[in-house]
């Protein structure tokens, strides 16, 4: 999966994936690409979707699974605004708009 990372002035990087989030295999390799950013010590991450159309229960659950894991170690899981329509849509009618922060440039 192509995923773009840029470190904040304030200490959170910034995660935007080019791929949708639409399936086991998309969703697998996101997972790998945020493990591997984690595994250096990061601790806030902020998603920016703007680049994606789609994001289905496979995204979903992975999302999920790191705000637990950026949670139970003390960090947080950002949402970068605005969220692309379709994508919005989703993060409302499944609540998530009120899990997740979110960050503003």
């Amino acid at each position: 999966m192509s995923v773009e990372t840029k470190k904040t002035g304030n200490g959170k990087v910034i995660v935007t994936p080019f791929n949708d989030l639409v399936n086991r295999e998309s969703s697998d390799e996101f997972q790998k690409a945020i493990e591997s950013i984690i595994k250096t010590g990061e601790k806030e991450l902020v998603l920016d979707f703007h680049n994606i159309e789609e994001i289905n229960s496979y995204g979903i659950g992975k999302i999920l699974m790191f705000y637990r894991q950026l949670k139970n170690s003390g960090g947080e899981l950002y949402v970068a605004d605005p969220l692309p329509p379709k994508i919005q849509i989703i993060f409302d009618n499944m609540w998530l708009t009120k899990i997740f922060k979110v960050y503003q440039a």
